[in-house]
């Protein structure tokens, strides 16, 4: 049984146009799927419907053999976790804000523990009492990262968040989501613009154009044979290290 699974998918905005189509597909427990496509693909949409920061028009979405609406939304956002392009800190210290993520859980924990978080994603532990609206904006990244994973989400959905990042932080961000996928097996759905980033951490990739899902398929074999004409001319623009 899939993890989460996704059957006629519609979404539309307010003027009743159609930011999604008819999607259906299937996370697997595990895979770590690239949700890749031009902007305004609906990509950012798709991934707020899986812990119902937003609600399809049509269609159903299923999680663990429950669908969504079934779900305690505090128990489902403990279980889907989601770090946004734009890191937003709450008031008070770093640890203050990765303590938020083990309250959640109903959880005490010490500062060691704290610093063992804010390692996990290249920071300094000393950083732990900083006041967190002094951070720059890769700090928040990735603070917002490790506050989401203190929650030890079953999934993880993960919009653009390495890309106002520096290639150092980049990398730290990059290397703790492999540990995860392939240490820790943590399913992870992560949007990028980065096809060479897609190739580095993905299992599995997601084509999406104009609300439609193009193709999906195994890394690398979708970057080598993709079978849509479509998803082989969005690849042809992407050149090494090059958004797409």
């Amino acid at each position: 049984m899939a993890l989460l699974s996704l059957r006629h998918i519609w979404k539309r905005n307010r003027k009743k146009e159609a930011i999604l189509k008819g999607i259906t597909a299937d996370i697997q427990e595990g895979s770590f799927i690239a949700l890749i496509g031009p902007s305004g693909a609906g990509k950012s949409t798709l991934l707020m419907l899986f812990n119902r920061m937003q609600d399809p028009d049509e269609g159903e979405i299923v999680y663990k053999g429950k669908p969504l609406p079934e779900w305690d939304i505090l128990a489902l956002r403990r279980e889907v976790g989601m770090v946004f392009q734009k890191a937003t800190m709450l008031e008070g210290t770093v640890a203050d804000n990765i303590r938020m993520g083990f309250t959640l859980k109903g959880e005490k924990v010490d500062g060691a523990r704290i610093t063992a978080c804010l390692e996990d994603v290249g920071l300094d532990g000393n950083m732990a009492e900083r006041d967190a609206q002094t951070l720059s904006g890769g700090e928040m990244q990735r603070v917002a990262l490790s506050r989401a994973l203190a929650v030890n989400p079953r999934l993880l959905l993960l919009d653009e968040v390495t890309s106002a990042l520096d290639p150092h932080s980049v990398q730290a961000v990059e290397s703790t989501l492999l540990r995860l996928h392939r240490q820790e097996g943590k399913t992870i759905v992560m949007i990028t613009h980065h096809i060479e980033q897609a190739r580095r951490l993905s299992s599995e990739v997601w084509h999406l154009s104009g609300g439609e899902l193009i193709e999906t398929g195994k890394n690398p074999e979708i970057f080598l044979h993709p079978n849509d004409q479509r998803t082989k001319d969005f690849l042809a623009h992407g050149k090494e290290g090059a958004m797409i």
